[in-house]
């Protein structure tokens, strides 16, 4: 869903509340989701000067968040590209997995 606009009909992007090029990072606590419509919109301004609100504050997701499938159909928490922001959520699926199949 936009946390923007709140749709949940079109493609939909990772949006830096605080843009990268004026000190934002790539974390939890910096990225949303956002319809490609929202996110041309804000371009690389801040929330302020583009006049636009969130509907939600960034978060760190729950760890049953983290199991949502890709575009190929595989868990996006097995994407070595999402492994660096799992952190700990990451380690604990993977010794789970090894776990269930010891």
């Amino acid at each position: 869903q936009c946390q923007y606009c709140g749709d949940t009909t079109s493609h939909m992007t990772i949006d830096h509340v605080q843009p990268l090029s004026r000190g934002g990072e790539t974390s939890w606590f910096n990225c949303v989701c956002a319809c490609q419509r929202c996110n041309h919109r804000k371009k690389n301004y801040s929330l302020r000067e583009s006049g636009m609100t969130l509907r939600r504050s960034p978060t760190q997701p729950r760890t049953a968040a983290f199991f949502l499938k890709g575009k190929d159909n595989h868990l996006l928490i097995t994407d070595p590209l999402f492994q660096p922001y799992l952190g700990s959520a990451y380690q604990q699926y993977q010794q789970g997995a090894e776990d269930r199949y010891a």
